[in-house]
């Protein structure tokens, strides 16, 4: 309801279970994890892999996996959307040559885990 009253109503479009993960995440401006209690954060190693940005929960293992460089841009406390915008919007207005930057840290960081 909320995503249907806001301006990112036509650009964020929310896909249930999906099977093509990875195509996606090829296609993909940011993904966004918003869990409130996780181990391990699969998805968003598979993120980092493809150089997809994204924004996540500061729970669980999210906060280890993800670069610690990048935490105050990516990562948000559960529950607090003003916060979750915010970091959208500091996504989506990032230059290009800032966002190649962030796509190469991120797939290099992620390739310290195995995904198999």
């Amino acid at each position: 309801d909320r995503v249907e009253k806001s301006k990112w109503c036509n650009q964020l479009h929310l896909l249930g279970h999906r099977e093509d993960i990875p195509e996606l995440l090829a296609m993909s401006n940011c993904a966004v994890f918003l869990p409130t209690n996780e181990g391990l954060g699969l998805g968003i190693i598979e993120s980092m892999a493809a150089g997809t940005p994204f924004i996540a929960h500061q729970v669980g293992g999210i906060p280890e996996i993800a670069p610690s460089a990048l935490h105050q841009l990516l990562l948000t406390p559960v529950g607090d959307l003003s916060a979750l915008l915010s970091k959208f919007n500091a996504l989506h207005s990032l230059s290009k040559s800032a966002l190649t930057e962030l796509k190469q840290t991120l797939m290099a960081h992620a390739a310290q885990f195995e995904l198999t």
